[in-house]
């Protein structure tokens, strides 16, 4: 899939952003218990595959079931109450909070291991380079944020009563229906559905920038952030 299918994410001179973001998690993390009850599922819905991704690619994939081992890794880390208040204050985007937590995870498990060494040496059939490996996980979580963010602008369009503009803007964008067409097939004046498009738009672009951003993040850095991960898609080709 190409990176423009990914739903536009350049900003627009009509989009109005905070200097200074608020993250999603943050915010959450802000509502005492029951917000990091929420913000522990965010992070396990978001970054499962991805981490899973990482782990099958891995020298460590024998050493245990996918599943079996991310769970265990999120059971492990966010029973902490200090895990996400650290990476608060360590200034990095989850995606590299988690992948490192998870790397030093993987060798406590090794350490706890009989078989330390035969499981630590990595696979004879193993083509796959740690480079390859990362980078398959990025492209993961670039997945699955955008269609986390896609899920989560949906229901706020449909919330706010503009359901419409999220349809134009799915049909558009995703389906690559030009709006002209979607005006004439409307009935209506071309400017209004690319205004309505331009709406639901730049509620995409906000919700996924809430979703990446990180403590410390300007704008510009978390815009940098998200073009990352954009480019990441184009190699899926």
């Amino acid at each position: 899939m190409r990176p423009d299918q990914y739903l536009m994410l350049k900003s627009t001179k009509h989009d109005a952003f905070p200097k200074t973001p608020r993250s999603w998690i943050c915010t959450q993390l802000g509502l005492g218990e029951q917000g990091l009850a929420e913000a522990n599922r965010h992070v396990m819905a978001g970054y499962a595959k991805p981490l899973k991704v990482y782990f099958r690619g891995s020298s460590f994939r024998s050493m245990a079931d996918a599943d079996e081992i991310v769970n265990a890794f999120f059971a492990d880390r966010l029973s902490r109450p200090d895990f996400l208040a650290k990476w608060e204050t360590s200034q990095r985007p989850m995606r590299y909070w988690l992948l490192v937590g998870f790397r030093y995870f993987l060798m406590e498990q090794l350490a706890r291991r009989s078989t330390v060494q035969e499981t630590a040496q990595p696979l004879g059939d193993q083509h796959t380079s740690a480079g390859t490996v990362e980078s398959e996980f990025h492209r993961e979580v670039a997945r699955t944020l955008v269609r986390q963010a896609a899920v989560r602008t949906e229901e706020i369009c449909r919330r706010d009563g503009l359901g419409e503009h999220w349809d134009i803007w799915i049909r558009h964008h995703l389906n690559g229906r030009p709006l002209t067409d979607i005006a004439c097939e409307r009935g209506e004046d071309h400017v209004r559905v690319k205004v309505m498009a331009r709406t639901a738009g730049n509620r995409f672009r906000r919700t996924l920038r809430e979703l990446l951003t990180w403590p410390g993040a300007s704008q510009q850095r978390v815009d940098q952030e998200i073009h990352e991960l954009i480019t990441t898609l184009g190699k899926d080709q």
